[in-house]
């Protein structure tokens, strides 16, 4: 069971993530966008739940007919509850799209509606129809980037939601749910208990949560950013040092969107993956000429600037402490970092574009307690500094267990990074709150 749901969201995070690491161009004077791509992303967006739905007509019941009943029910509370919540964020966030369509960028409603149907395949009836399924979700968060409808982050928020709402709602096909009369003894006598059960063998729900109980952990972290620093330069050893974040910050704070996928191995070693991307694009003008990848922009012109910058981190923590009340964890792992910087000015005459990727050692360090039998506390820090390169991530943050395998998170993050190539050279600080959910599944 821990290993089918282990390779499944490797599959599915490396999926969205990797087909972000080489993105298209993110401004110029003409797209790369491939309209059979988009077109394909269009029709699969609506083809994918509604094959989700669909399938549960011809899929068999426990009263052995052809439609699964509850599996009808459960597909249109995953579909509408995650589209449901597309749609309320949206509105909340109100973010920019990249081609400036209009300000509903976060999160992808295409991406939303295909990883909630593909979900669904995957959960009621099981990885054969599902990895093809969320492998095809995968292609339409690919084409809403490629079109530049949206960011990275947008489409990873779009797969949190889809893929969390079944979760929330759908149970495996296999798992039935029965009545059973049991007999109970009595005081005076026997008597009968009337016992209503998933199948899922895992009893009533525990007031405390067991980290011995955990398999693996999916974890979403989304909330704003605000720019502190964005210095570039290009190349590193001729090109002018600017800031980014002198610019209007038109799009200050903007979206974040993080997934984390946990898998212990046992009560002190837990394996590690977590997709970061972040974007920002913004206005504004140099007082100064600026020389930028082999082009000169004049001062008191208006440049449009576009910024992306993708973290897939793969690591090893070691719990020195597995057991209550607290949790001290040391680890380290690898890093990969991809980074690109567009600038274009307003009549597009000029444009220049930079990309460069490293690969990182990073240390782990995180500590916990937990105050009572549902909240914790805790802090966690990951960084390197060596001679070229310097990295660093702090945070903070409250937990909340909702359930033995739901978790709620508050927190706050900074996040600072000076990266040096020949080809680039970037400094970048920035900070905000977050929130997390989680979902865990149990041994």
């Amino acid at each position: 069971m821990i290993s089918r749901y282990f390779r499944f969201l490797v599959i599915g995070i490396f999926a969205v993530g990797l087909s972000f690491c080489c993105p298209g161009p993110m401004i110029g004077p003409a797209w790369a966008e491939d309209e059979n791509i988009t077109e394909a992303g269009d029709w699969l967006q609506i083809i994918l739940p509604a094959v989700a739905i669909g399938s549960t007509f011809f899929a068999g019941g426990e009263d052995s007919k052809h439609w699964d009943k509850e599996g009808t029910a459960q597909s249109i509370k995953a579909v509408g509850g995650a589209l449901g919540t597309t749609t309320v964020a949206k509105g909340i966030v109100g973010k920019m799209r990249p081609n400036e369509a209009n300000e509903l960028s976060y999160p992808s409603g295409h991406t939303t509606a295909a990883f909630a149907g593909a979900g669904f395949i995957d959960t009621r009836y099981g990885h054969a129809w599902g990895i093809p399924a969320l492998l095809t979700a995968g292609f339409v968060g690919y084409s809403r980037v490629q079109s530049s409808n949206h960011f990275a982050d947008d489409v990873t928020a779009g797969m949190s939601i889809g893929l969390m709402s079944n979760w929330l709602f759908v149970t495996p096909q296999s798992q039935s749910r029965t009545l059973a009369l049991l007999p109970m003894p009595m005081e005076n006598g026997t008597g009968v208990q009337l016992v209503y059960t998933t199948g899922t063998g895992k009893g009533p729900e525990s007031k405390q949560f067991k980290k011995s109980e955990r398999a693996c952990r999916y974890e979403f972290g989304f909330g704003p950013a605000f720019l502190i620093k964005n210095e570039v330069t290009s190349p590193s050893d001729g090109g002018t040092k600017f800031d980014l974040a002198n610019f209007n910050k038109d799009q200050d704070p903007t979206s974040t969107a993080v997934v984390i996928f946990d898998y212990y191995l046992n009560d002190r070693n837990t394996l590690t993956l977590n997709w970061a991307p972040f974007e920002a694009r913004d206005n504004g003008t140099f007082s100064s000429p600026v020389s930028f990848a082999g082009q000169t922009f004049p001062a008191n012109t208006t440049v449009k600037s576009a910024w992306v910058h993708y973290s897939l981190t793969a690591g090893w923590s070691y719990n020195l402490i597995p057991s209550d009340p607290w949790d001290l964890n040391l680890g380290g792992g690898l890093g990969y970092q991809y980074t690109e910087v567009d600038l274009l000015t307003e009549d597009e005459t000029i444009s220049g574009s930079v990309s460069d990727s490293v690969i990182l050692p990073y240390i782990h360090a995180s500590g916990d307690y937990r105050i009572n039998k549902r909240w914790s506390a805790g802090v966690c820090m990951d960084g390197i500094s060596l001679s070229d390169d310097k990295m660093f991530t702090g945070i903070v943050h409250a937990d909340y267990q909702i359930s033995r395998q739901w978790d709620f998170s508050l927190g706050y993050e900074y996040y600072a990074r000076d990266i040096e190539t020949s080809k680039l050279r970037n400094k970048v600080q920035y900070h905000g709150p977050y929130m997390s959910i989680s979902f865990s599944w149990l041994r």
